[in-house]
């Protein structure tokens, strides 16, 4: 249902869900491997392994945020360097436009 306020509250509860559950997930998943990792002092396969999972998630992150800043006409914004640099809330929200 579309509210008056141009917003889907049930889609933006349920996609907010969805992320969280990711989350939980994913911590599920990937924590018992790095712990195992850092209790054997294993640390060339942790290093391995967070390669590979930024080289998985960097570049498709920052493609996605440039597509969406050209999209909406923020190539050119403060938000825009900031969500690149992973700074947006490094002091406190200064966000403009949140993605």
């Amino acid at each position: 249902m579309y509210s008056a306020n141009g917003t889907w509250p049930f889609a933006e509860s349920f996609s907010v869900t969805a992320v969280e559950v990711f989350f939980v997930l994913s911590g599920f998943v990937l924590g018992p491997q790095m712990m195992l990792c850092a209790t054997n002092r294993n640390w060339a396969t942790l290093k391995t392994f967070w390669v590979r999972r930024w080289m998985r998630t960097i570049p498709s992150y920052l493609v996605a945020l440039f597509c969406i800043s050209v999209i909406f006409k923020q190539i050119e914004s403060s938000d825009f360097i900031r969500y690149a640099t992973y700074a947006e809330n490094l002091f406190r929200q200064h966000n403009v436009n949140d993605y």
